[in-house]
Formats: structure tokens, C-alpha cells, sequence
């Protein structure tokens, strides 16, 4: 059951770092869609100097959740990796929801807490029992 959570986790970052790319229309951002197209940064510099590294956050961070997904059901990507690219998912997520900072980005960010206390605190791995 927890290795199902997990996953459910890791997906749910993935999808909510990468509806910074897919914003929601103006003023329909919503719990499970964190983004959208009115959503601004909190620091006027990363709506112009920040636009490089939104797109940088938000494909690492999607992309490190999609390979840990992957890892964690034994596809492709080594069961070893996984820790790295849970914690580099999360920091990146982390970061982004940072500059977008909103009511409804507070579920990704408890996820992305969660994850990280997973994998530091209490060691979880591929291993985990579940499937």
C-alpha cells in the first residue's frame, strides 16, 4: 500500500511541476491544477530574467518525478537512482512553487515535503513493499 502511495506522490509532482508549461485559463487555477495562465511569480525579476529558469525548474523537476515513477515500477531507469532523482524532483518543485507562490500551490509543496522526509528520514527505496 505504501509503494501505491508513493507512486500516486511522484506522479502527482511530475503533473503539478508541469502545469507551469500547461497553465489552466486565467483564474481557473484550482487544487489539483496549481497554475494558471493570470498566475505570476511572487518576485518581479522572475517574470522577466526568470523566465529561463521557470522552464529549467519545471522540466527537472518533472522529468526527475516521471524517472523516479519509472524506476520505482522497474522501468529503465536503475532502482539506485531513485533517492537522487526523488530529492532533485522535489528541490526543483520546491524552487518552483517558491516563484509561483500561491494558495494552490501548497499541495505540491506538502507533497514534495513528503517525499523528501521519505527518502531522508525514514530511507525509503524502490524496495518498498507494495506491489
Amino acid at each position: 500500500m505504501l509503494r501505491w502511495a508513493i507512486l500516486l506522490m511522484l506522479i502527482a509532482g511530475a503533473h503539478f511541476s508541469l502545469t507551469v508549461l500547461l497553465p489552466a485559463h486565467a483564474g481557473r487555477a484550482w487544487l489539483l491544477w496549481p497554475v494558471a495562465a493570470d498566475t505570476r511569480p511572487v518576485a518581479r525579476i522572475f517574470a522577466t530574467e526568470g523566465r529561463s529558469l521557470t522552464l529549467i525548474l519545471l522540466l527537472m523537476s518533472g522529468s526527475a518525478f516521471l524517472a523516479a515513477s519509472a524506476s520505482m515500477v522497474g522501468w529503465i531507469v536503475p532502482a539506485a537512482l531513485w533517492p537522487s532523482l526523488v530529492m532533485a524532483g522535489c528541490f526543483g518543485s520546491i524552487l518552483l512553487f517558491l516563484i509561483y507562490l500561491n494558495r494552490y500551490a501548497l499541495l505540491p509543496l506538502l507533497v514534495d515535503a513528503l517525499l523528501l522526509w521519505g527518502v531522508t528520514a525514514q530511507q525509503w527505496t524502490t524496495a518498498v513493499r507494495g506491489f
